[in-house]
């Protein structure tokens, strides 16, 4: 029959290949140092049973609706819908409008308005003398004034492009974080309905097997009274099993929905009618060069390193700052009344200038002394960070590793058991489950576990693509490549 050949090879989950081709040719943005990693394509396409389960589903709500959903389109809308994406490139523009603020601090600021001054009463000359004045001055005009400390002049540019820099590589961090988590919930959606496609071959299975047990009872060539209510028992462990299935590949659903913003009453199901066995990043050199190069692409560790620049950069300022001056300067100039009580005796024109420049030893250098150790403690914290991403980074690529290896050499040997239990299967269906040759006898136990060692079969041949697929792309992600596929904007510069 057609499910017993269903996991021959087919060509039916085009989109994958067209996603494993988008996937190759992808980069990290252009921030900081990135390493190309060359990716080839590599792909088999197995069936998992007809088209797709989605024609034998409905909506379990009235209303919904099922969506069909390839693996691309899962990633493309995660990058456009996904708000802890959006957010975490708001957050870089936050950092670079900070940097353009401090990339200014040299240019002076532009004043205007007026001024109104009214004095009833004593008051006291510049000599000294007491006496009673009644006046008042009115003034409109404006300038140019600069004022500031050098240091932050010099310094804060520096420090504000390296906070830039490193939520750029935050922000392509989270999407390739996203990225992974989108994949996964795909695979996770493939793999609820492909066992929804296993289920329904097994049952079809356990009913034929049932029918043959009702012949056999009919016509007393079974072993036991117990044949048929053995096989009917079977029957209904399938199809309650079905139940179970469905609302798992419901809840798959939810998940991939809140990762894409989808209206949450759609019921998502894989537009693929194959489960394809993906190779993104074939495991066949050292280890160390696979650590070396996803150290150098990985946007964490390339966050961790702007962080630490601009801890050393706060500690040179905090070095330099009793040496260099703040300062304060400008000049305005506005019409100017003024008179005695209520009368306006003269207005003319008036400008005002000044310049100061001063050094500072903040509580008679004490103060300096531990903002200096302050700042080399942020710069050690800094320093550590970096490290500990390193060794988290190292542990995560070699994790992955050497799960697609593990689950790479499973995969041919539940292939074959695959294969076994399909020929057990089709040698006793040809011989009726036993009740062809000399005896013609029934055996009951014969159909049961040639059935239930096929379902196994299946479901652990799919249980392994599905593995590795997965771990394929998390040790695509953990080299540093963008799933997503989408620049992170950044420091235009």
């Amino acid at each position: 029959m057609d499910r017993n050949r269903m996991w021959r090879v087919s060509m039916a989950a085009l989109p994958c290949c067209a996603l494993i081709s988008a996937l190759a040719v992808a980069q990290p943005p252009a921030i900081g140092p990135v390493i190309k990693v060359p990716v080839p394509a590599i792909q088999k396409e197995i069936s998992v049973g007809p088209p797709s389960a989605a024609a034998q589903l409905t909506p379990i709500f009235k209303g919904g609706s099922l969506l069909p959903i390839d693996l691309p389109t899962a990633l493309q809308l995660a990058n456009a819908s996904n708000p802890i994406v959006a957010m975490a490139r708001v957050r870089v523009e936050q950092a670079y409008q900070r940097q353009v603020q401090a990339d200014v601090l040299w240019l002076p600021s532009l004043v205007g308005g007026t001024t109104y001054l009214r004095h009833d009463g004593l008051t006291q000359n510049q000599a000294g003398t007491m006496l009673f004045s009644n006046r008042w001055s009115f003034g409109v005009g404006g300038g140019a004034v600069l004022r500031g400390d050098s240091s932050d002049a010099l310094f804060a540019p520096l420090i504000a492009r390296r906070l830039t820099d490193a939520q750029a590589a935050q922000a392509q961090a989270v999407a390739n974080n996203i990225g992974l988590d989108a994949a996964f919930a795909y695979f996770d959606l493939l793999d609820a309905h492909a066992r929804l496609v296993i289920q329904a071959a097994s049952l079809a299975d356990a009913e034929e097997m049932l029918r043959v047990a009702e012949v056999a009872e009919k016509a007393g060539a079974g072993k036991t009274p117990a044949d048929a209510p053995r096989a009917q028992t079977e029957v209904r462990l399938r199809r309650a099993e079905r139940q179970r299935l469905e609302a798992h590949a419901a809840d798959v659903s939810a998940r991939l929905v809140q990762l894409l913003v989808l209206d949450p009453t759609v019921d998502l199901v894989p537009a693929d009618a194959a489960v394809l066995q993906l190779t993104l990043m074939p495991v066949n050199g050292r280890l160390e060069e696979l650590i070396d190069l996803g150290l150098q692409n990985r946007p964490e560790v390339r966050e961790g390193r702007f962080l630490a620049d601009a801890a050393q950069t706060r500690y040179r300022q905090a070095q330099w700052d009793p040496l260099l001056p703040k300062f304060e300067m400008g000049y305005t100039g506005n019409h100017f009344v003024g008179g005695i009580h209520d009368e306006a005796q003269q207005a003319a024109g008036r400008g005002d200038g000044v310049a100061s420049i001063y050094w500072e030893l903040r509580n008679l250098g004490a103060g300096n002394i531990a903002k200096v150790r302050e700042r080399r403690a942020f710069l050690d914290e800094s320093t550590y960070n970096v490290l500990e991403i390193q060794a988290r980074v190292g542990a995560e690529i070699t994790s992955a590793a050497k799960n697609v290896l593990a689950w790479e050499r499973s995969l041919n040997e539940s292939r074959e058991a695959v294969v076994s239990a399909e020929e057990t299967w089709r040698r006793l269906k040809a011989s009726q489950f036993g009740m062809t040759g000399r005896d013609r006898r029934y055996d009951p136990l014969e159909p049961l576990i040639a059935l239930q060692q096929l379902d196994a079969a299946r479901l652990r041949y799919l249980e392994n693509i599905i593995g590795y697929n997965k771990s394929q792309f998390r040790l695509f992600q953990a080299l540093g490549n963008p799933l997503l596929g989408a620049a992170v904007p950044g420091n235009p510069r």
